[in-house]
Parts: C-alpha cells; sequence; structure tokens
C-alpha cells in the first residue's frame, strides 16, 4: 500500500512494522510447538515475513555494502529457517492445499535443464582464488547450486513478477558461505553478483524492483576494477554492457523499468 499511495507512505509502513511486530510475539511461541495442525500457518507466515523483510532491506535509505550486507545476511538466515520448517514437516505439507504447488516445485527445481554455463567465469575465478580448501569448496557448492537455478530460470518463457524460486539460492545456501559474505570476501561477494541476474529477472516483483541493480552495484563498488573481469556476465544481463567506474552507484537507472 505504501507504494500504491506514495502520499501515505510513511504511515503505512509505520503500520506495518506495528503488525509485524505485534504478529512477531505469537510467532517466537509457536514455533516452540510445531506441530500437524500448524505447521502450514507457520509455513505460509514465515514466508510472508521473509518478503517484507526482504522489502525493507532494499527499500531503507542510506544503505552502503555494510548495512546492505548486515540486512541481507539477516533475511537469508530468516529464509533458511523457513527451509527447515519446509524440510522437517515436508511430508505433512505436501498433504495440505499447499501441496501441488510444493510438488511442482521440487519437481521443476531437480528437473535437468539444458545449461548455458554462465558460472564458468566462477569456477575459473576459483581455480585463482586465495581461499582455504574448504572456503574454496563452500563457495564451488554455491555456485553449483546457483547454476541449476540460473538453468531453471532460463528454461522460463517470459520474465516473470512473481517470487516464487527467486529466494530459492538463498534459502539453500550454506552457513559458511553466508559466513563469507559477511566477511565480505571478494569471491563470495562475486558470487552473490551473479545471483543478482536472477533478482533482476524478477523485478517486476514489488519485494525485488531494483534489488539486483542494488546488490551489483554496491559489489562493484567495494571490490573496484581489479575484480571487473568476474562481473562481466551480471553487468551484461542487468545493464547491457561491461563494468564501469560510476560515481554514484546507488543511482537507480532505466534497466530497472
Amino acid at each position: 500500500m505504501s507504494l500504491k499511495r506514495p502520499d501515505r507512505a510513511a504511515y503505512y509502513c509505520d503500520l506495518a512494522a506495528k503488525l509485524q511486530a505485534s504478529a512477531l510475539t505469537g510467532y517466537w511461541e509457536t514455533l516452540k510447538k510445531i506441530d500437524s495442525t500448524n505447521c502450514l500457518d507457520i509455513f505460509i507466515f514465515s514466508h510472508l515475513l521473509a518478503l517484507c523483510i526482504f522489502w525493507e532491506t532494499f527499500s531503507l535509505p542510506g544503505a552502503d555494502l555494510g548495512t546492505l550486507l548486515e540486512r541481507l545476511v539477516g533475511c537469508i538466515r530468516l529464509l533458511r529457517g523457513i527451509d527447515v520448517v519446509l524440510q522437517s514437516w515436508f511430508e505433512c505439507l505436501v498433504q495440505t492445499d499447499l501441496g501441488p504447488i510444493i510438488t511442482q516445485s521440487q519437481i521443476l527445481t531437480t528437473a535437468e535443464n539444458v545449461s548455458q554455463d554462465e558460472c564458468r567465469g566462477l569456477r575459473e575465478m576459483l581455480s585463482q582464488a586465495d581461499l582455504s580448501a574448504s572456503s574454496i569448496q563452500t563457495c564451488q557448492e554455491s555456485i553449483d547450486a546457483l547454476q541449476k537455478y540460473l538453468d531453471y530460470e532460463n528454461s522460463v518463457d517470459f520474465p516473470s513478477a512473481s517470487t516464487h524460486q527467486a529466494f530459492s539460492w538463498l534459502i539453500t545456501t550454506s552457513e559458511d558461505f553466508t559466513n563469507l559474505l559477511d566477511l565480505r570476501r571478494p569471491e563470495a561477494l562475486v558470487i552473490l553478483a551473479h545471483y543478482a541476474t536472477l533478482l533482476h529477472r524478477r523485478r517486476g516483483s514489488w519485494v525485488i524492483r531494483d534489488a539486483g541493480y542494488q546488490v551489483l552495484f554496491h559489489i562493484h563498488g567495494y571490490l573496484g576494477r581489479r575484480w571487473d573481469q568476474w562481473l562481466t556476465f551480471p553487468y551484461d544481463v542487468i545493464t547491457g554492457g561491461t563494468p564501469h567506474p560510476s560515481q554514484d552507484s546507488c543511482a537507480s537507472p532505466a534497466v530497472t523499468q
């Protein structure tokens, strides 16, 4: 509503914050006693909560990379909590009204799709990375998962405004990889910049909008031109060009239209 009625945006955002705080009080208590009668309610509420927090992450003014990552990492950990609910109560959830959607989602994400190997450059980057063996393995696993989601997105005939599958990589990425993001490891940030292309495809959603653009330009501004060669793919997808210096990396251009 704050987007539909910008003249009353402050009122709606304040109201949303109060309602969310009130709802969370009951939510934390309910999480202590999940069973077959409430697992669907908890799953749906968790998803709605994650959408709201993701929107807040990219809508609050004055964000730099540090602030953005802090918000995003928090969002990732919340999204991962949704996956825990889904996996723990999967057999129960597929018996609910949401069952056909969950089952279809599983089929789509596990199907073999033709790959354009967009992550080829990321694998080359890792072969030259100054990282521990365990960190390289962590990044490699995240890249492999990201490629699968890119393959799925390429199988969709047209850009969608749906958030369905848009956050799947964030939900399933490991805690070790999240920690690398938290530490601002350049290799992890470049991988995140490639994920931004998935967000850009779903920019028609009120939740996502220019999030992909923000992620890419904050990362480029932080890493500098030395990492330009590894950011060519996301730049090409999101801006139609190659990385270039920007004095105002947060300015949202017409590519979000």
